[in-house]
């Protein structure tokens, strides 16, 4: 509901544009004929109901979305109003306003947004009912009307005439009028049904309703009623001579009637500015071929100019990684190395690092937030992040202790985002997250691995602008900070972790949620992570493509391997460690088991392990099952997990 209420917000205030542009050229064509205006309206009405608009160049609106989506994500909060001088007054306010405390665990957005948009659907609900009732209630006075001839009808409690209804519009008249502005009265009432007017006040207070927190639509909705009448007016005395434009005068004087009220129906004769329409009927003057010429084309210069957004500018292309590894570059290749004294150009692409480094990278990012478990619960919260490298540092470090070697260290600037969801209802919700900039220093290489030592965040606001600059290598700096990034881009950041958290809910719902656990090379009771087969088989293989697998009930004691064969049902563990050879704990793993029912193959499943380094010398392990009538699910001893079949 808050993406909608910001879409709504955005396509009002770029109408609003159009909509000032509609009031000067209503007075610049005040000449013109009459009926451009309600043209004009319609216009207004397009841009409030459509949702999508082509791009130019010629467009005049400042912005197409001067509220982003990702603001309710975004550190430093701020609008794109496309106009400079607004943008720096209003911003600095709305940051200091609404940036999120550095150990808040939401936006203060991110509470602020779904109440007003449940506010705007209490105004609409309001409007909507306002209008029901009206009609309701008018209809039900106007019961005893008494058909005059064909749709006309007059009723006593008519206190001016008016139409009525969309589908079958009638027009009620009161019983008292004269002869001669009676007819003067039909022919309006006729032109108005001709004209579709009784339709196109109702859309106008429709479209009002929805947008009813804008006070300029109010005032629209007030001229768009007079415009419908001013051409109605002119239509009817197209024709007339100045007696029988006189007459037509006297009866509009005659039913004119005070309006105290927004009205969404009906198009009653006398209720809207009726000073106006007199000295309009009796100055008309049959607009000429140029000034009809000029007003067309001015209708047509607002369209491009007002119905079309203007163009974004090209923004950086960032990739963004994903916990899983699932856009994670294959193989390793050496770092690429840049130093503050040589700034490259500005970048536009993540330069080339080992895929260990990225793992690294994510780790960091959720052992920051708090990621101490990919996956919390079966059905509940799933932590995701995403980040783009826009560079990196290598220098050497302090050394260990015991040695002279200087410890490498690598410096990596990211924008990244991390979100948690609740996954509880089937669809994944946003619970808290956030979107900034950060500067990570690691220790160590491909070889050994990485450990975050430090990892920095500018503060929000103006402030962190100004740390950003300080701490950033300048070309570094500017490109994050830059107009290209769109806010941060955290809209692009965001929807790459929503992609994440639909896509393990949707493994979830097939094949059970993926089961996390951590692994301490070395500690008591860390050999590895344990699964059991609540499947019934006589024969049970197991293979892996790395690390090793034991038999749990067995001797502890005995050879690991890379197969395994079980005819009872026992546990088994499995162990990033390889025999005889050094550890690589980031590579992806791979676990083929097969199920037989004497000679016959019942069931085959894959599963698939993927490390993380968490915090020093720790390791986090998700493992996801694939495997048709097969689910994975967590073991009430953890770690550990169990794979049984598909409830039908």
């Amino acid at each position: 509901m808050s993406d909608l209420f910001l879409k709504i917000l955005n396509m009002g205030i770029s109408a609003s544009w159009l909509l000032l542009a509609v009031l000067l050229l209503r007075f610049a064509l005040r000449r013109g004929p009459k009926w451009i205006r309600v043209l004009l309206w319609g216009m207004v009405a397009v841009r409030l109901i459509c949702p999508v608009t082509l791009q130019s160049v010629l467009s005049l609106i400042p912005s197409g979305e001067t509220v982003s989506p990702g603001i309710l994500m975004d550190p430093t909060p701020q609008i794109t109003s496309g106009i400079d001088a607004l943008d720096k007054a209003v911003n600095p306010v709305i940051s200091g306003s609404f940036a999120p405390a550095p150990m808040a665990s939401a936006n203060p957005l991110q509470i602020l947004v779904p109440v007003a948009a449940n506010f705007w659907l209490l105004g609409i609900a309001v409007m909507l009912g306002y209008m029901t009732f009206s009609y309701w209630r008018l209809r039900r006075r106007v019961a005893t009307a008494v058909c005059l001839r064909g749709k006309i009808f007059q009723s006593e409690y008519a206190a001016s005439p008016f139409v009525l209804g969309l589908f079958r519009p009638r027009i009620y008249v009161p019983f008292d009028l004269e002869s001669q502005t009676l007819e003067y009265v039909i022919a309006h009432e006729t032109a108005h049904i001709r004209r579709a007017d009784h339709w196109w006040k109702p859309l106008g207070f429709a479209l009002l309703s929805v947008y009813w927190w804008n006070p300029l639509m109010w005032l629209g909705y007030v001229l768009l009623c007079r415009d419908i009448e001013l051409a109605c007016d002119e239509k009817v005395i197209r024709d007339m001579d100045n007696e029988n434009r006189a007459d037509y005068t006297q009866a509009l004087v005659c039913c004119s009637k005070d309006r105290h009220r927004i009205a969404a129906c009906p198009l009653a004769f006398g209720e809207v500015g009726v000073k106006e329409r007199v000295k309009s009927v009796m100055y008309y003057k049959k607009p000429g071929f140029w000034i009809l010429l000029l007003s067309i084309l001015a209708c047509i210069g607002a369209a491009v100019c007002f119905l079309t957004d203007p163009e974004e500018p090209e923004k950086n292309t960032f990739s963004v990684s994903q916990v899983g590894g699932a856009d994670a570059p294959e193989g390793t290749t050496q770092p690429t190395q840049q130093t503050t004294e040589q700034p490259t150009e500005q970048p536009t692409e993540q330069p080339e690092v080992t895929y260990s480094l990225q793992d690294a990278i994510r780790g960091a990012i959720l052992e920051r937030n708090k990621g101490d478990r990919f996956i919390e619960t079966p059905n509940g919260t799933v932590k995701t992040e995403s980040h783009f490298l826009f560079g990196m540092e290598t220098v050497s470090g302090t050394p260990l202790a015991g040695q002279t070697n200087h410890m490498e260290e690598t410096k990596v600037y990211i924008l990244y985002a991390y979100t948690r969801y609740d996954c509880s209802s089937g669809v994944p919700e946003p619970v808290a997250g956030t979107c900034t900039p950060a500067a990570i220093t690691f220790t160590g290489d491909s070889e050994v691995g990485y450990t975050w030592k430090e990892f920095w965040e500018p503060h929000p606001g103006e402030e962190g602008i100004q740390e950003i600059r300080e701490q950033f290598p300048e070309n570094i700096a500017e490109a994050i900070l830059g107009p290209n990034t769109d806010g941060y881009n955290a809209g692009e950041l965001q929807s790459r972790c929503l992609s994440q958290a639909e896509a393990t809910l949707k493994t979830h719902m097939a094949h059970g949620m993926p089961v996390a656990w951590i692994h301490e090379p070395g500690a008591k009771g860390s050999y590895g992570f344990r699964f059991f087969v609540e499947i019934p088989y006589t024969k049970l293989t197991v293979s892996c493509d790395r690390g090793s697998i034991v038999d749990g009930e067995s001797n502890t004691n005995q050879a690991i391997a890379k197969e395994l064969t079980l005819t009872t049902e026992r546990g088994i563990y499995w162990s990033p460690m390889e025999p005889m050879e050094d550890v690589d704990f980031h590579k992806e793993t791979t676990l083929e088991f097969t199920l037989y029912d004497g000679q016959t193959v019942v069931y085959t499943a894959r599963i698939t392990l993927t490390g993380r380094p968490y915090g020093t010398g720790a390791y986090a392990y998700v493992a996801t099952l694939d495997g048709d009538g097969l689910y994975l699910d967590t073991n009430n001893e953890n770690p550990g997990a169990v794979i049984t079949l598909v409830e039908e």
